[in-house]
């Protein structure tokens, strides 16, 4: 992941929003762990507004999200709904896959600059896969489920979900850091369809920009002659001048994206899609990501790394596990059934024996 934020300061205490802790925030927190160690609260400087909480069980867990709240809207019609991502590691960032650097080869650049190649060659050798779709958001939902990267950031509308996902170790077991706390993103936002044009554009900036800095002008005379431009400027002839654009463009949109695999259904998956940042009179190479101290950021949930075992236990005995959520993956659903196998029979023989021991 790349390290957009810093999330620890001088002193070495996690403000999970960036900046240096004062001296009195520091005593207040050592006070709240002294009282309370399974339970801490604590209020970031930089937004107060986010609630952050740390925890160490489901029923904490539960009790939290209960307490949230979408942010309240003005219109009757259009609500905000709330929204979960589960980090296994409290400090990754929200950047999607696509905007992420991978190694000090790519010199600071991420893979946005080959967004264009990478979509258009996944079409060109899997047209099977991949030519066939309603709208440019279903395409790029289907090239990420083949672990394409894109634009799109996976969220869910199931809190036990992302809990799941937050309690996982990081994939490298050879790591000495592989077990994190991890975290629950919680967002509120409107939920706006797939076919949504302004959800439309921004998925097909690629073709639009060519993934190079192109000018507004330029950008909006080439959305006229696309389906969703058309439709735009059927609903409104203001629809497509610059400042328009600019309030629909100016910040990542959250996205339910009908049915795109079984898998996505299971996870009650949703998606937050980011647009390119528009600098002066252009559409620039970079995206506008959503970060931890932003507005549409209501809590962040610390999991404390010695209770995630624990809670992935009880997330089980509800349903929530790795064959569920990940119903495709045949491989490892039998890998897995093959070892729960393995483990029961040799905790069985480890019965017998102990009870061959104890007997006189």
């Amino acid at each position: 992941m790349g390290n957009l934020l810093n999330f620890r300061s001088e002193d070495g205490y996690d403000t999970l929003m960036g900046g240096k802790i004062s001296e009195n925030m520091i005593m207040k927190m050592k006070f709240a762990a002294t009282v309370n160690k399974d339970k801490e609260i604590y209020m970031s400087e930089s937004n107060s507004k986010v609630k952050n909480v740390i925890i160490s069980s489901l029923t904490d867990y539960i009790a939290q999200i209960l307490e949230l709240k979408p942010i309240a809207s003005d219109s009757k019609r259009m609500q905000q709904s709330l929204f979960y991502r589960g980090l296994a590691d409290s400090t990754y960032d929200l950047t999607p896959s696509i905007s992420r650097i991978s190694n000090e080869n790519w010199m600071g650049f991420s893979k946005l600059i080959y967004e264009k190649y990478l979509i258009e060659s996944a079409r060109s050798r899997y047209p099977d896969r991949f030519d066939k779709y309603d709208c440019p958001l279903e395409l790029l939902a289907k090239i990420q489920h083949y672990h394409i990267p894109t634009r799109l950031l996976d969220v869910t509308s199931n809190a036990l979900v992302a809990l799941y996902f937050a309690c996982c170790n990081l994939a490298d077991k050879m790591s000495p850091d592989r077990y994190k706390d991890g975290e629950v993103v919680v967002f509120s936002g409107y939920c706006l369809s797939r076919y949504n044009e302004y959800v439309s554009l921004i998925a097909d900036t690629y073709n639009l920009t060519g993934n190079s800095r192109t000018s507004l002008d330029t950008y909006i005379t080439r959305i006229r002659n696309m389906s969703y431009g058309i439709r735009l400027l059927d609903e409104n002839d203001e629809s497509l001048e610059a400042g328009n654009l600019r309030y629909h463009l100016s910040s990542p949109l959250f996205i339910e994206p009908g049915f795109i695999s079984q898998r996505q259904v299971n996870q009650s998956g949703k998606f937050i899609i980011c647009p390119n940042v528009i600098h002066e009179n252009d559409i620039t190479e970079s995206l506008k990501v959503i970060k931890k101290a932003d507005e549409q950021v209501v809590a962040c949930i610390k999991v404390q790394k010695e209770a995630k075992k624990q809670i992935l236990s009880e997330l089980e005995r509800l349903g929530i596990t790795y064959e569920f959520l990940f119903p495709d993956d045949i491989d490892s659903n039998c890998s897995r059934l093959a070892k729960s196998i393995d483990d029961r029979f040799d905790d069985q023989k480890e019965d017998q024996e102990e009870t061959r021991i104890i007997k006189p």
